[in-house]
């Protein structure tokens, strides 16, 4: 990293710092996406990596651990996801339309 900083910076000046910095974030950040997504596909199964991962406890809950959350109480939509609230988007979600009046599509 050190010889990467003073080669940028002899390059691009102050902006070829900020450039190495962004190249090693982003470098950082491609490995915990990568051992995110790999982590559980290695523990699974009955493996060696497996039981070494998952150490003496092979058991992926442990005893008088909470209960999972219940699921959604309605169907989740995208208005959801950019926090509109229960107003949402005024399109009735078993209609499909804006009027309250309206029949449900087939």
């Amino acid at each position: 990293m050190p010889v990467t900083v003073t080669h940028n910076f002899e390059q691009f000046g102050t902006f070829g710092i900020a450039l190495s910095f962004v190249s090693w974030f982003t470098g950082m950040a491609f490995l915990l996406v990568v051992a995110a997504a790999v982590g559980p596909c290695l523990v699974e199964g009955n493996t060696a990596v497996a039981r070494w991962l998952s150490g003496p406890d092979a058991e992926p809950l442990t005893d008088g651990a909470a209960p999972p959350l219940p699921g959604p109480a309605r169907r989740v939509r995208l208005a959801d996801a950019f926090g509109r609230g229960a107003g949402g988007s005024g399109v009735d979600p078993n209609t499909g339309s804006t009027d309250p009046g309206s029949q449900p599509t087939a």
